[in-house]
């Protein structure tokens, strides 16, 4: 999920002999050109990168790039520049590659594995968020692979038009983040991971394998060594593939076609053509200012891509007969969840199933526990505390940028985005009722795992009390169809109806607590360049307010106040590792000198609840009774 930039999508250009399709620029947005740094020329210890053109054995024969006669169950496993390559150009003007609507217009039924899903039983921790090339082995093997081959997740391409084919997924396409395309000092690491994944890929050739080279960072240091390694990996001949008995692996070189305009790997002449540039330095012409891939790559990735998977489809059918062999698979289905994401704009992805969790109509309940003199601590984290079967915290993306139906709550990742302006806020409350009755208040602190993002700038996160009911819902699909109905708040609704008093949530942005008239709980900077980890926020006034004064609990809002171009994804109460899921933690103590009335109502013969006295009054006592507790 990530923020669309705001500029506009420009390239170094040179002379090819090749015809690309060059996409149209933004309406209003001034292409202007980029001033391009060239690396200093180096002596090294081997020869220099020189063009490699070579084609696929066999390719000289005619080759069958038709697409399938019936629609193909694919699952694209990726995270950022993925999404962005997924996005359409109508929804993602800057980064947007068409590539899901082409899959769609190809018959290919796009699922996705991204950010924050995970499966039950998942020993891996949330393996959505890990798709480093070191990772892989962790992907391609009996555990992992029947729940991808059943996934039905959607997170980039939400809305395929196309309808679900059923059964499993035949095709499985796999792709790392930038940062893997900087190799090191050697390769011998990376080709070392994708010869372990040969002997599964050799166990399912009812599977069709495709990996996706990582996309190069603005400017790749070892950029001649990550070259060899996706040459290696492209040569069927004598690289990565000589030998395998199968036909059920193919290979993309993502990275190579983004490095420079005259690089490509498509269908050309008859042939599949792999070439790298004379001119490659490490510099890709095919970014704005940040390491994702701009809309003019993406657009030329697409079209050299889809008719090399055509084709290898085409070989794969023909080398595997007519039918895939049945697989025994999971019956259930998984649970993604994402958060992360969140790149530039989602989905990304309604319909995955989000995991359960309690979600409040209203206000959480107050405490009505037994008074517990003494100070402790309690820490409420879905999952994990006060005990394991905890699920009392809602949470949302409230999203300027989404579609006006866009409920976010069963997304599996948070997100703060600030573009020109603000774009997505978060919204968070948890269930207090497990706290002892009648404490006071000491500490309560709001901690936040970030796990991904763009952080260009500095970003101030604001934390607000929340001063109206709203509910968390199941959707995450930042663009759904017009026909969708949110079960929960959006940026306009509260509750996928009733509307906010002002668009993006109601808070208090009036009372003083420590840093003016503005309602400001508490603010934190995030700095740019910020690594991943967590981000504390001091919540004590307004949770001493909610505990020790009886105010309403609808939870605090948090909002991005700056930072241009700049998102942090959070793992949200849904998130694949339940202990990087938000906690609020509270230290109390005894609170005894303080006096408050609990009223309570039980139907008439209900058992008295701890720390409450009764009273009877002839108005109710046949109907129920009235309890009510101090301290």
């Amino acid at each position: 999920m990530g923020p669309i930039e705001d500029h506009a999508r420009v390239g170094k250009m040179r002379p090819d002999p090749v015809q690309i399709r060059v996409p149209h620029v933004a309406a209003g947005v001034k292409a202007v050109p980029i001033v391009r740094r060239r690396a200093q020329r180096i002596a090294v210890a081997f020869c220099a990168a020189a063009p490699v053109l070579w084609a696929a054995s066999g390719a000289r024969a005619q080759l069958d790039t038709t697409p399938p006669a019936s629609p193909v169950r694919l699952c694209w496993i990726h995270h950022s520049c993925g999404e962005n390559w997924t996005h359409s150009v109508a929804a993602d003007p800057y980064y947007g590659g068409n590539l899901g609507q082409t899959l769609n217009s190809n018959n290919y039924y796009l699922t996705e594995c991204y950010y924050g899903w995970t499966y039950p039983g998942d020993p891996y921790g949330g393996i959505g968020d890990q798709t480093d090339t070191v990772h892989w082995p962790q992907w391609f093997n009996g555990t992992t692979m029947p729940w991808v081959y059943t996934n039905s997740a959607h997170y980039a391409w939400p809305s395929n038009s196309m309808s679900d084919p059923g059964g499993e997924n035949e095709i499985v396409m796999f792709k790392s983040c930038y940062p893997c395309s900087e190799v090191g000092r050697s390769i011998a690491d990376e080709q070392a991971v994708y010869n372990s994944l040969l002997p599964y890929f050799a166990s399912r050739p009812d599977k069709l394998f495709v990996l996706i080279t990582p996309p190069g960072e603005t400017h790749v240091s070892s950029w001649q060594l990550t070259q060899q390694l996706c040459n290696w990996l492209c040569d069927e001949s004598s690289g990565w593939l000589a030998g395998y008995p199968h036909r059920n692996v193919g290979v993309f070189d993502f990275y190579n076609v983004l490095s420079e305009t005259d690089a490509h790997h498509r269908i050309f002449g008859g042939a599949v053509q792999h070439v790298n540039s004379p001119s490659a330095d490490g510099y890709s012409p095919y970014h704005n200012g940040d390491d994702h891939p701009n809309s003019t790559g993406n657009l030329k990735a697409t079209d050299e891509f889809v008719p090399l998977l055509n084709y290898f489809y085409n070989r794969w059918r023909a080398a595997s007969g007519p039918t895939p062999t049945p697989t025994t698979t999971p019956t259930g289905q998984v649970s993604p969840t994402p958060t992360w994401t969140p790149t530039r704009t989602p989905t990304r992805t309604p319909t995955r199933t989000p995991t359960p969790t309690a979600t409040p109509t209203g206000a959480t309940a107050t405490p009505t526990a037994t008074h517990t003199a003494g100070s402790g601590a309690m820490v409420f984290q879905d999952g994990v505390s006060p005990s394991p079967s905890y699920g009392g915290t809602a949470d949302v993306i409230v999203a300027a940028d989404a579609n006006a139906n866009a409920n976010l709550g069963g997304y599996g990742t948070l997100e703060t985005f600030f573009e020109a302006a603000e774009r997505r806020r978060i919204l968070l409350r948890w269930d207090l009722s497990a706290l002892p009755m009648g404490v006071a208040v000491e500490s309560a602190t709001i901690e936040l795992y970030r796990h991904g993002g763009d952080a260009a700038s500095a970003m101030d996160v604001a934390l607000y009390c929340a001063t109206r009911e709203w509910v968390e819902g199941t959707g995450n699909d930042f663009w759904p169809p017009p026909s969708y109905v949110p079960d929960g708040a959006t940026w306009g609704t509260c509750d996928g109806s009733t509307a906010w008093g002002a668009g993006g949530g109601d808070y208090d942005g009036a009372t003083d607590y420590g840093n003016g008239p503005n309602g400001i709980i508490d603010l934190v900077s995030l700095p740019a360049g910020m690594s991943n980890g967590w981000v504390a926020l001091d919540a004590t006034a307004v949770v001493r307010a909610w505990v020790e004064d009886g105010e309403p609990n609808h939870g605090v809002l948090l909002r991005p106040l700056s930072g241009g171009e700049t998102y942090h994804y959070f793992g949200s109460s849904e998130y694949g590792t339940a202990s990087r899921r938000p906690k609020l933690t509270i230290g109390y103590g005894d609170g005894a000198d303080g006096f408050l009335v609990r009223v309570n109502f039980q139907p008439a013969g209900a058992a008295l609840p701890s720390g409450y006295c009764a009273d009877y009054g002839s108005a109710y006592g046949a109907h129920g009774a009235l309890y009510y507790g101090w301290r």
